[in-house]
Order: C-alpha cells, then sequence, then structure tokens
C-alpha cells in the first residue's frame, strides 16, 4: 500500500520564502526554484507499456508480447 500524503504539507511557507529571498537574493531563489522544476520534471518520465519487461507485464495484468 502507499501512503498519500497531501501536497500541502510540503509547501513552504510565505516567511521561510522571503528569508531565502533576504538571505540569497531574489535572482538565486528564482533560479532554485527553476533547476528544482527541471530536476523533477526530468524524474516523471513516462513509461511505456512495450519498455516494460515480460514478468513486470504478467504481474500487472497486461498481455505478454
Amino acid at each position: 500500500m502507499i501512503k498519500s500524503i497531501p501536497h500541502s504539507e510540503f509547501a513552504p511557507s510565505p516567511h521561510a520564502i522571503d528569508r531565502f529571498i533576504e538571505e540569497y537574493g531574489a535572482w538565486k531563489v528564482l533560479g532554485a526554484a527553476f533547476a528544482s522544476l527541471l530536476r523533477r520534471a526530468s524524474r516523471n518520465r513516462r513509461i511505456l507499456a512495450e519498455d516494460i519487461s515480460e514478468h513486470i507485464r504478467r504481474d500487472i495484468g497486461l498481455p505478454t508480447r
């Protein structure tokens, strides 16, 4: 079973973001946020059914080739 955690539990408070901007500057914080988005987008790659091995296909109920 997978535990679902609401996204709002991980959202930083506006005060924390203000502190980061005050300490590092707006451009560095914006750059770090943008880099984080790019890293996250590259991790969330869509897996096609054709790329899945036979035993995994069988385990999740897909027809084998």
